[in-house]
């Protein structure tokens, strides 16, 4: 990261004890949790059904039960178990996602100790943004190896703080980037190293791509990106006052 100041190395420090993997084990915590008071509150509710289909009357003050209280108490607690379930549904959908996820940064964890990349890989998790791009700022470059895009935001960004970026080359993300980025084979792993290296000896390119960026960072600047809407919202303005209702 180079030299970054003394307020950011002790942001950066308390961030990395909150990485993405604890809060992902805590909120999985969470939700089993919840699934466990929903199936209690689940087995409850079916004892409360099962007392009003056998019993006449209270067993307490011996009273007689009403048909139709029993039938009414009998349907709010089918309704109530209707409810739980498709809450439970809910939440097996939430244990599937983060146990996943879980599995995914413990690949990786697995990854940087089979090849002792420990000394050289930090796992900050959830960044608060003013270090985000103090990170940026004091970063050598930006890798960015999505296999996903375009759109894709942390390039703009780490360019518009003069962080030069190296990025997978997709169809989407050439169109984006133009010349602004240096490219790489997103499946190829060696090709990715080479362009890491060309970066990193090469001020040239550096300063190159930097420069290149700058009409890209103004050209998708929020004023820029208004100027190139407007008139398609002044278009639309005009068809719209033919409309009828």
């Amino acid at each position: 990261l180079g030299d970054i100041d003394e307020k950011t190395k002790n942001v950066v420090e308390k961030t990395t004890s909150i990485s993405d993997k604890d809060s992902k084990e805590t909120r999985l915590k969470q939700v089993v949790d919840m699934e466990a008071g929903l199936e209690n509150a689940r087995k409850k509710a079916l004892k409360d059904i099962e007392f009003y289909e056998n019993n006449d009357d209270c067993p307490t003050c011996k009273q007689g039960l009403d048909h139709e209280h029993k039938k009414k108490h009998i349907e709010e607690k089918q309704t109530k178990i209707s409810e739980i379930k498709e809450a439970i549904a809910t939440l097996d959908e939430q244990v599937e996602d983060l146990n996943t996820r879980i599995q995914e940064i413990n690949g990786i964890q697995d990854q940087i100790t089979k090849y002792k990349l420990e000394p050289y890989v930090q796992n900050l998790g959830f960044v608060e943004r003013s270090v985000v791009w103090e990170l940026y700022r004091n970063a050598e470059m930006l890798v960015f190896p999505s296999l996903l895009g375009p759109n894709n935001l942390p390039p703009l960004e780490s360019l518009s703080v003069g962080c030069p970026a190296i990025v997978s080359r997709l169809d989407g993300h050439e169109q984006q980037f133009a010349e602004s980025v240096l490219y790489f084979d997103p499946l190829d792993h060696n090709d990715l190293a080479d362009k890491i290296e060309d970066l990193l000896i090469n001020d040239k390119l550096k300063e190159k791509l930097l420069s290149n960026a700058e009409k890209l960072i103004e050209d998708t600047s929020p004023k820029r990106y208004f100027q190139l809407l407007l008139p398609v919202l002044l278009e639309f303005k005009l068809h719209s006052s033919t409309y009828t209702s």
